[in-house]
């Protein structure tokens, strides 16, 4: 008798595993356990020398049970600080792995299969589970997981997929030779084909998919990104003489000139405003030495609960996309919104910046308009008409997640 209660749930990153990749499934395993689920996790072991920000939200709930199988993946390319012989390591491995693969070889699944599979068998026999969930990037994952159609007919797969694949700017796509683009693009159609559901997090996405799938359009579903009210609060600001700005999380590839253009203006303004930067990504600080922005900060990511009890000393969000963000409508947008602090957007126009500006939640500005900008927050200006009243409920974990937990009834 199947346990409509028990679902696996297949994540190659997945906390401990260390990086944000892990927070969306993280959440949502913690929030269905809620709703009386047990979920069983398959995911890669850690190889870095930290944990995940969200292991504590995981790890000692008794129903959410992990299972890290080996990643099988060379640890020298996902790990950022190399010496002597991690360099010579690294280019051992680039050069090997691609005549070890048709794809992308910065997928780190490329070698799990076997372990991943054997494990899920294993669950899926013990607890008669008929619900998988897998989520990727990476992405083969997902088509991995498809295999276990073969083993149990009934088997109903939901592949969540959280970035864009053959598509996409990241995991090596943008410079991938055609040959191995076409290998990718079939283990994309054939995820696309034999999945229950494939879902995604935005409408680019969704409308991506749509005209590339049209006839898989009924099985396209969009799981929006999330706030988790348990980790905001709304405080009153605290006086200040100067501006205070605050930036958090990933900063992405392609803005460059952004953080080069914004440094300048930092130091311009060093007097007037002031920004504190929490981020795992410290080599762009030598960006703003470089301008001499002494009055700019690089702190240690922290959990989110802990980084937004200080917000009551931050006036304004700062965040960065890059040309291929324009229209993401991320989970920081949420976040930021519910503790009521307006944004500031750099990067080109597109989606995003225009839900800003329509929903009065903050100001936009490109390459050319960011001198504007800075001069008028530096001399106090007050944005226009901030919409605090602006209403997110529908995006709570809460109701994501029993958005998920229907489609199990399915």
């Amino acid at each position: 008798m199947e346990n409509p209660k028990h679902i696996l749930l297949v994540s190659y990153v997945f906390p401990p595993y260390y990086g944000i990749g892990g927070r969306r499934w993280a959440k949502h395993a913690s929030e269905l356990t809620k709703l009386g689920y047990v979920v069983h996790v398959i995911c890669a072991k850690n190889p870095f020398d930290k944990n995940s920000l969200w292991w504590d939200l995981v790890k000692d709930n008794p129903n959410i049970r992990i299972h890290q199988v080996s990643g099988m993946y060379p640890k020298v390319l996902v790990k950022f600080e190399h010496h002597f012989i991690q360099k010579v390591l690294y280019k051992f491995w680039i050069t090997v792995l691609p005549l070890l693969t048709k794809g992308s070889f910065l997928d780190r699944a490329i070698f799990w299969k076997g372990t991943m599979l054997k494990k899920a068998k294993e669950i899926i026999s013990e607890y008669k589970i008929k619900h998988v969930v897998c989520t990727g990037a990476p992405f083969g994952a997902m088509h991995q997981v498809l295999e276990l159609k073969t083993w149990f007919k009934d088997i109903f797969i939901l592949n969540d997929l959280r970035d864009p694949w053959t598509w996409g700017p990241n995991w090596g796509f943008a410079d991938l030779e055609p040959k191995r683009m076409q290998h990718e693009l079939r283990r994309e159609a054939f995820v696309m084909e034999h999945s229950d559901i494939l879902s995604v997090p935005n409408v680019e996405m969704e409308k991506h998919l749509l005209a590339r799938y049209p006839q898989h359009k009924d099985k396209i579903k969009i799981i929006p990104h999330f706030y988790d009210e348990k980790e905001l609060c709304v405080l009153p600001k605290s006086a200040s003489a100067v501006r205070r700005l605050v930036m958090y999380g990933n900063i992405y590839h392609g803005v460059e000139d952004l953080l080069d253009k914004m440094a300048s203006l930092c130091a311009r303004y060093k007097n007037e405003l002031m920004l504190d930067i929490y981020t795992d990504k410290k080599q762009h600080e030598r960006t703003f030495k470089k301008h001499d922005a002494l009055n700019v900060r690089f702190l240690d990511q922290m959990p989110a609960r802990e980084l937004f009890r200080k917000f009551d000393r931050y006036d304004y969000v700062l965040l960065i996309h890059p040309e291929y963000g324009i229209h993401n409508i991320s989970t920081k947008f949420f976040e930021i919104i519910y503790t009521r602090t307006p944004m500031i957007l750099l990067c080109n126009e597109g989606r995003g910046p225009q839900f800003i500006k329509a929903n009065r939640l903050g100001v936009h500005a490109d390459l050319n308009s960011m001198d504007a900008l800075f001069e008028s927050i530096a001399k106090g200006s007050p944005l226009p008409d901030y919409n605090d009243a602006y209403d997110i409920s529908e995006y709570s974990i809460k109701a994501v997640t029993e958005q998920i937990s229907g489609y199990f009834k399915q």
